[in-house]
């Protein structure tokens, strides 16, 4: 499946699954995670543009897939998840219309959506409330 449906090449990425206890107060107790050192994207593969979309409104995503075997292979379990919106940039001058295609999609999509679906406009008082939360802190 993810061959199928690949957009770039992504380099380091593969890592070992780390049980998380208390000890580290940044992750929450009792999860798994895998910290992944100088991961990097090489040759992305863009989509044809739709009109006047700019590079920044085109939305990428990282699938992250496992395999979990269980009493020494008796079980295999295949897990995925998606990662949140992600737009690439290739300079600097970008940054700003990146953030505002990720901060509309975390804010504005509706769960259980097409990915990357969200609605073009939103009442002012919800994008005012978004951009409050955003720059407050």
């Amino acid at each position: 499946l993810a061959k199928q449906t690949t957009s770039g090449t992504i380099l380091n990425n593969v890592g070992t699954m780390d049980w998380q206890d208390d000890r580290n107060p940044l992750l929450p107790s009792g999860c798994l995670s895998i910290h992944f050192r100088n991961m990097q994207l090489k040759a992305i593969k863009r989509s044809d543009k739709k009109g006047t979309e700019a590079v920044t409104e085109e939305k990428f995503c990282i699938l992250f897939q496992s395999d979990f075997n269980v009493g020494g292979n008796d079980l295999v379990f295949q897990v995925w998840t998606l990662s949140l919106p992600v737009v690439v940039t290739v300079h600097g001058n970008q940054e700003c219309n990146a953030m505002a295609t990720v901060l509309w999609d975390n804010a504005f999509a509706d769960p259980g959506r097409t990915p990357f679906v969200v609605p073009e406009s939103v009442p002012w008082p919800k994008l005012g409330e978004q951009l409050h939360s955003k720059f407050q802190q």
